[in-house]
This record gives structure tokens, sequence and C-alpha cells, in this order.
């Protein structure tokens, strides 16, 4: 048997973790378009392998980000990641979907912020000494995936967590 690779033992820890979200008695019909939708989305992503020793310097763009661990941030999380899709319905059930997540532990979802104005978000699924870095959204458009891997990689860092391998899932041809 085939070992996994890093990577693909963490987006699969990830989105297992995700599906878990609606994995309870009574799932609303909203909540479950919504996880359909996002995990199509995820279908339209690639991961790739960053280099520790050639990383590239923090956006100034992103002043601080907080790790999502109450209800509020939840809902900005959820706001935020509900921008990838351009028609209002499909927002609606993705932030239904996402606005459920109950906060565990198993992943970390962050907001980024620039003059006290949510403008990224990520999730961060740590196994050992490898991170995946995935599920990157900027508001408007305005920091590129990797800005935002690179910003959240030396925030973890600036606090005291460490990696030897970091992964970032980007959409294809985005490197």
């Amino acid at each position: 048997m085939a070992k996994q690779s890093a990577d693909k033992k963490l987006i699969q820890r990830k989105n297992q973790w995700l599906l878990s979200q609606v994995e309870v008695d009574y799932p609303t019909k909203e909540s479950l378009i919504g996880r359909d939708l996002y995990f199509n989305y995820t279908k339209t992503q690639e991961t790739v392998q960053l280099s520790l020793d050639n990383l590239m310097p923090a956006s100034p763009l992103v002043e601080e980000f907080y790790l999502v661990d109450f209800h509020r941030l939840t809902i900005i999380f959820s706001l935020l990641q509900s921008q990838h899709w351009p028609q209002e319905r499909d927002q609606a059930m993705v932030l239904e979907f996402l606005s459920q997540i109950i906060l565990d532990g198993e992943v970390s979802l962050y907001v980024g912020f620039r003059q006290q104005e949510a403008i990224c978000a990520a999730i961060v699924t740590q196994e050992q000494d490898a991170w995946l870095i995935s599920d990157t959204v900027s508001a408007k458009g305005g920091l590129t995936g990797l800005d935002i891997a690179y910003a959240l990689y030396h925030h973890l860092v600036e606090h005291g967590e460490s990696a030897e391998q970091l992964y970032v899932e980007l959409p294809h041809n985005i490197h």
C-alpha cells in the first residue's frame, strides 16, 4: 500500500473536518447545498509546496491575523469565503454552510485585517511538521492566495509556530 503524501493527508484532514460540520441529525437544506457548492469549488484547487528557504516577505497589506475563536469571527470568515461565488443565492448557501462551523481545534481558521477591516481569510491545517494553508480569499480581490499564505505563515512563525513543510492550496494555474 502506497504511503499518502503529506499534502494529500492535510487536504483530506481539512475536507473531512469541513464535511463533518453538517453531520448532524437535521442539517438544513441550505447548508447541504452550501457544502456541495464549497466542495465543487475545492476541486478547482491545486496544491503547491513552498520552499521555506526563500519565502517572500509578508504582505504589508495585512496588518494582523486573528484566529477565529468565537462566532462573530466565524461569520466574518464565512462572509469572506462566500465571495468566491458571483451569484447571491450561492453566496447565501455557502454562508449557511460555513457559519455553522463548530470550532474545535482540528483545523484553524484565520481572518486578516487592515485598518480594522477584514480583508482576507484562510484555513490552516497542521499535521506534525507540515502545514497546509488553504481556502484563501481576499476581499475585493486585493491579495493573491500566495500573498495571504506568505503573510499568514510569517504571522504564525512570529507567534512561535514552526513547520518544516509548507503547502498552499491555490486555484489552478495561479502561482
